[in-house]
């Protein structure tokens, strides 16, 4: 098979996992309701959405020695840059998590946050979502938050994310020069890998959120539950595979944060995620 004929097959496959992925979310979370069966099947859907991500930055990716270097220095820049301001802006903070003790850092201002940033792992909460969190909830919090890390083992978040980043600087760049190119089958191919190539990072999304959710359920019990309810007075509703394609497409819009446009990380929404916990909470007190 020639060089042209494997990256058409590649770009194919990729695309075709990227529109897949939707569905399989929503059938694997309404499909287990055991922990540790959804758990593992939610880390094979990482590795799916990886996959993907590979298998179309070979068909369509793009990216020569200098560009790489460059995109990791860039990405080695900012990842220090935000590490060093969000060190700058924040202060220690430990919490108990069951027979643990998780190091965090409490990010001053008054907006109600919490994250761990890809570029090192660690974990931040704002001054302002302290003053609004009940008797227990930070430890949810903070125990989703880790759930992040444990759910890519035995692989670090910023080797992870680093890899992921690259494949899609590759991919765009890929794109952009298929687009350019301006014959309607480079066009049509350009957008059609960007589709499959944003289906699989919301399928990845996705499932990573729910496996941190999954972990601060097990290590928090139904505390986890009522924090996720209490804050965003969200209804527990199954996920339809109807439902998993219109959120896909809703995730393509851009949102407007703090007068800026971006892009952010797609999450399943809170109806869904309390729909996965409750179901796994009704399995773990049954058993």
């Amino acid at each position: 098979m020639e060089l042209g004929s494997i990256r058409v097959v590649a770009t194919a496959i990729g695309v075709v996992m990227g529109l897949l992925g939707p569905g399989l979310y929503a059938y694997m979370v309404n499909r287990y309701s055991n922990a540790v069966i959804l758990w593992r099947r939610l880390r094979l859907l990482l590795l799916y959405s990886g996959a993907g991500l590979l298998l179309l930055s070979i068909g369509v990716g793009w990216m020569d020695v200098s560009t790489l270097i460059t995109a990791v220095a860039v990405l080695v820049a900012v990842f220090l840059l935000v590490h060093l301001v969000l060190e700058r802006r924040s202060s220690s903070l430990v919490v108990g998590l069951g027979d643990e003790v998780v190091e965090a850092r409490l990010l001053r201002g008054q907006g109600a946050a919490a994250f761990s940033f890809t570029g090192t792992g660690r974990i931040y909460v704002s001054e302002g979502l302290i003053y609004v969190l009940e008797p227990g909830e930070l430890a949810a919090i903070v125990a989703h938050e880790k759930g992040h890390s444990v759910a890519l083992r035995p692989l670090s978040p910023p080797l992870v994310n680093s890899l992921l980043a690259l494949l899609s600087v590759a991919i765009a760049m890929g794109v952009v020069s298929l687009v350019a190119s301006g014959s309607a089958a480079g066009i049509g191919l350009g957008l059609l890998a960007s589709l499959g190539a944003w289906g699989l990072w919301v399928t990845y999304n996705w499932a990573w959120e729910s496996l941190a959710d999954i972990y601060s359920l097990v290590k928090t019990g139904a505390i986890a539950y009522t924090a996720l309810q209490r804050i965003t007075s969200a209804v527990p509703r199954p996920l339809s595979i109807r439902d998993a394609y219109y959120d896909f497409i809703r995730s393509m819009r851009p949102r407007r944060i703090r007068g800026g446009v971006f892009l952010v990380n797609p999450h399943p929404r809170p109806e869904t995620r309390l729909y996965i916990m409750q179901r796994l909470l009704r399995e773990l007190y049954q058993s």
